[in-house]
């Protein structure tokens, strides 16, 4: 008797191991897309080197002086030189809010891809001083304001643009030129 009700059983205790098993499944592959989603997340990284740093610890101010660099990678790869940089932080202290540079500045991007896959190459500079805003992406160069933009692997001279200050947006990838004079050169064909 006891075998007849272990045979009528049986089924129902498959079907139940099976619904386990989907269920596992179903819980392991959530687990892996979680850690599948949290390593792919995008980051962008900051980083500030200079000769010498001090921090004002109540005041919260930072400076860095003495062959000044800032580098930032997120699609790009921006770099910014300046004798001098004062950094502002946001609470968590990973994320750069705004920096100033101070006295000649010296700017370098090359762009993402835009929507035709052309990258540009942009080497830049100003005479007084560039703030770089890190929320919306945004280098100003501020006073004698010089910018000259390339295509990358492109033949041919690049587009000299100078003016009072030139705004360059590294998340939108436009340029603002209060004043602008714009000179380019183009090479005649024999």
């Amino acid at each position: 008797m006891k075998n007849t009700k272990a045979l009528k059983d049986r089924p129902a205790k498959a079907a139940g191991l099976i619904v386990s098993l989907a269920m596992a499944a179903c819980v392991v592959a959530h687990c892996v897309g979680i850690a599948a989603a949290q390593q792919a997340k995008a980051t962008r990284t900051a980083q500030v080197r200079a000769d010498d740093l001090v921090i004002d610890l109540d005041t919260d101010a930072w400076e860095f002086t003495g062959n000044c660099k800032l580098t930032v990678s997120f699609g790009h790869e921006a770099q910014m030189t300046a004798p001098r940089m004062t950094v502002q932080f946001n609470e968590k202290m990973d994320q750069i809010v705004k920096l100033i540079a101070y006295g000649v500045v010296n700017f370098h991007v090359v762009t993402k891809p835009n929507a035709d896959g052309v990258r540009r190459d942009i080497s830049a500079s100003a005479q007084k001083q560039a703030v770089y805003s890190e929320p919306p992406q945004t280098v100003e160069l501020i006073g004698g304001a010089r910018a000259d933009i390339s295509t990358v692997g492109g033949e041919g001279e690049a587009a000299h643009i100078t003016g009072d200050k030139i705004t360059a947006n590294l998340k939108t990838s436009k340029i603002f030129v209060v004043n602008p004079d714009m000179k380019i050169e183009t090479p005649l064909e024999d």
